[in-house]
């Protein structure tokens, strides 16, 4: 939120209800949250499609190039499609 210097040079009387300019931003930012935990179940449910849709083989390939066991290649790609399913997503598309 910048600073409009004809503003501040005001004397407070006229400057306007800044109570409401607040709750208004407060709700503005509140509108924002919700709208992006909107998408990011959104997301995260398509990314569980879409990890479902994952070969084995596919699995594999990613797991041995991690590092990892099959089993522990499947609990990671699970956690990365509930904590970031913007990577999941990315990859199967």
């Amino acid at each position: 939120m910048a600073f409009d210097h004809g503003v501040l040079n005001l004397p407070l009387a006229q400057r306007g209800d800044i109570d409401r300019q607040i709750d208004a931003h407060k709700a503005t930012l509140k509108r924002d949250a919700k709208a992006e935990r909107k998408q990011f179940n959104a997301d995260r449910a398509a990314a569980k499609l879409a990890l479902a849709g994952f070969s084995d083989e596919l699995i594999a390939r990613l797991s041995a190039k991690a590092g990892l066991t099959v089993t522990q290649g499947k609990k990671k790609l699970s956690s990365m499609a509930y904590f970031e399913p913007s990577k999941i997503l990315a990859f199967s598309a």
